[in-house]
């Protein structure tokens, strides 16, 4: 599903098991998502559902303004269970469930983005990413011919503005691996030429408060950012970046709150399963759920 429209509502839409030929050849990235919207303005989404789709989730992509989406599950695809790529905002991501994903919320060169009252669980990679990029220099920008590419490009930058409330995120299975938030820049820029951190505007323009953090090592694990996208500690992560004063950590709670939200979803959190070749699609569609 795709496109974009204004002053609309969509609500108790399923996008699941898509993109089944395209991931045997390799093409799951950009467009081949449960759904990717561009062009959006003052627009509310509703309880859409995201499953099993060879590719992302869901996923908001430019000219993205006053958009709120709401009780949102999208478990267990191949890519982000939710991508928001060169957004405007303001967004509102509220009671989203992203599970099983490679990452859950991955965001990126966006700004003017709140995420609230969800539940990111058990993603294979990374829970949450806020990453961005350099804008490019004036001289090279002025050389580009007018287009998509151009518009795109005019969109680089690193995230400001950007709300975490009150959120439940972590690891409740062995996943030392898994990241529970992550900080990236585009080929490694985490530095400005006058040696300023690339990523201090993020922090100092980033709201993260009220989170619940699980993770099967606890609070010493390394699964959280320094500036220069090393994993560090949760401690670290508070001292570089002065929030989550009040976060906590509670594996308790996330595994209740992961076996509740799987009991509302009709669903369990599992490995993501790329479709076998040899075998007629049509003889796959319950498990591919199409």
């Amino acid at each position: 599903m795709g496109g974009g429209f204004h002053d609309g509502l969509i609500e108790d839409v399923t996008t699941n098991g898509n993109n089944w030929r395209g991931v045997l050849f390799g093409a799951t990235g950009w467009a081949p998502c449960g759904w990717k919207f561009s062009g959006m303005d003052r627009v509310l989404i509703r309880r859409m559902q995201a499953v099993g789709n060879h590719a992302s989730g869901g996923w908001f992509d430019d000219h993205i303004t006053n958009v709120v989406i709401e009780d949102f599950t999208s478990m267990n695809n191949l890519r982000a269970g939710l991508s928001v790529e060169a957004v405007e905002g303001p967004l509102v991501v509220r009671n989203a469930f992203l599970a099983g994903n490679s990452v859950g919320f991955n965001l990126f060169d966006a700004k003017d983005v709140t995420l609230v009252d969800s539940l990111i669980v058990d993603n294979v990679d990374t829970q949450v990413k806020l990453a961005g990029s350099l804008p490019m220099p004036p001289e090279d920008f002025a050389k580009l011919k007018p287009g998509w590419r151009k518009n795109r490009l005019s969109k680089r930058q690193v995230p400001t503005n950007i709300t975490l409330a009150q959120n439940l995120i972590g690891v409740t299975l062995p996943s030392p691996a898994s990241r529970l938030l992550a900080l990236g820049m585009r080929d490694h820029a985490f530095d400005l030429p006058d040696g300023t951190p690339s990523l201090h505007q993020t922090l100092s323009t980033l709201m993260s408060t009220g989170a619940v953090y699980a993770h099967p090592d606890g609070d010493a694990a390394l699964v959280f950012p320094d500036l220069h996208g090393r994993a560090s500690t949760f401690e670290s992560w508070r001292q570089t970046s002065n929030q989550d004063a009040d976060a906590r950590f509670d594996q308790d709670a996330l595994k209740n709150a992961r076996t509740a939200a799987e009991k509302t979803a009709g669903r369990l959190i599992e490995p993501y399963r790329t479709p076998d070749p040899n075998t007629p699609a049509s003889s796959q569609a319950d498990q591919l759920e199409l």
